[in-house]
Order: C-alpha cells, then structure tokens, then sequence
C-alpha cells in the first residue's frame, strides 16, 4: 500500500468525520470551498475545464467561459456535500427519493413492461450527481441491480468509501475487467445491469463518434 492512499484515505476519514458533526449548510460550504481551492490551485485542471468550454461555447467571452467553469466546479461540490451527507446517514431513504428528479424513468418502465420477466441491460449518461442515479433506481427497482464502474486509483478509497457507498441500498457493483460474462449471467437471471456512460473506449471496443466537430471514442 502506497503511502499517498494512506494520506488521501486519512484526509477523507477526517473530512467524513467533520461534517458528521457540521450543521448542513456548513457542509456544502465546506466542500464548496475546497472544491473552489481547487480550482485556483491545480492549473491543469482548470485549464483542460476551460479548453473544454471553449470548444462547446466557441462564441463566449474568456469572462463568461470562466464564470461557467467556477459554477461547474460548484455545483460539483454541492454534489459532493450531498453524497457525504448521504453516506454519513444524514439523508433518509424517503429525503433521497424526494430530492431527485430523473428525465426518462418513462422509458424504462416501458422497456421493463416488454421484458416481462427477462432482464435489461441499461444505459445512461455520466451527468449531474453521477452516483445517486443507482441509488434512486435500487430504490424503485423489485429485481437486484448491478452497475459496472471503474476502480478508483486508491485502493483504500474504493473498498472503505466508494463501494460502501454504491453499494448502499443493495447495488452490487462490477468493475470493468472481466465484466462482461457477470453482465450476461445477470441478464439470463432476470436482473438488471446498468452504465453510465462518460468513459474513453477506444476500436476495438469502442467507436469514433463526431463531437463537437471532433472524434471522441466511446462505447459502441
């Protein structure tokens, strides 16, 4: 175990433990500090932000692209301040439900009412509060779900915070290698499977798509 995850897992045991103890609005305006000190200070990041924004909003002044990337950044700490809320059993099941709103639950209901009694494979996109949409599906959901995801790079992170945390109301979580043959079992069993979709997956098992007047590669 490298001495950076033992750091970074410390910090997180000691943030998770602070806002255990903070009031909810001093939660979010922790984390939205934070995520703000970020941004100033990891130059990298905020400039691939900005070269990002640049391409999807070539006609904006610099000032307008760098106010959207600081509300990007925001709204990425609320995001955050929600999430530790929720894993610190300071949001209900019942507030969890209640706070979401998803675009598109029509379409599963209408893919799970011709399925019947087989399984579905599910697809989504990467946006928002990336992590909440499995925990508000396993909520509504009467068969078991399974979500493929990535493991993080600290191992300590992803056994002891992430998959704790995906795998809270039931979900069971497969990391990408050797997925596909679990996928395929779930499927035959009746259960469901789900991604969400934001990954760079190059031919052969990905494709080139036109985005923004660029290729970008991703899942076929």
């Amino acid at each position: 175990m490298k001495l950076r995850h033992k750091i970074e897992y410390a910090i997180t045991r000691a943030l998770l433990g602070l806002c255990r103890k903070l009031p909810e609005p001093m939660v979010y305006a922790l984390l939205r500090n934070l995520v703000m000190l970020t941004y100033h200070l990891l130059g990298s990041r905020r400039k691939l932000t900005l070269r990002n924004l640049e391409i999807v909003f070539p006609k904006k002044s610099e000032g307008e692209r760098k106010k959207m990337a600081k509300q990007s950044y925001r709204n990425f700490a609320d995001s955050m301040a929600f999430n530790i809320l929720m894993m610190t059993d300071r949001i209900s099941n019942q507030e969890l439900l209640d706070s979401i709103e998803v675009e598109g639950w029509e379409n599963f209901e209408a893919a799970k009412k011709l399925a019947g009694e087989k399984g579905l494979l599910i697809f989504s996109a990467h946006i928002g509060n990336w992590e909440l949409l499995p925990q508000y599906a396993a909520l509504r959901l009467e068969k078991p779900l399974h979500i493929i995801s990535r493991k993080t790079s600290n191992p300590l992170l992803e056994e002891k915070i992430v998959r704790p945390l995906r795998e809270r109301f039931g979900v069971e979580v497969f990391h990408k290698k050797n997925a596909l043959m679990r996928i395929l079992k779930v499927i035959k069993k009746g259960e469901y499977a789900g991604f969400q979709i934001d990954q760079k997956i190059k031919p052969p098992e990905g494709i080139y798509l036109n985005f923004f007047g660029r290729k970008a590669p991703t899942l076929a």
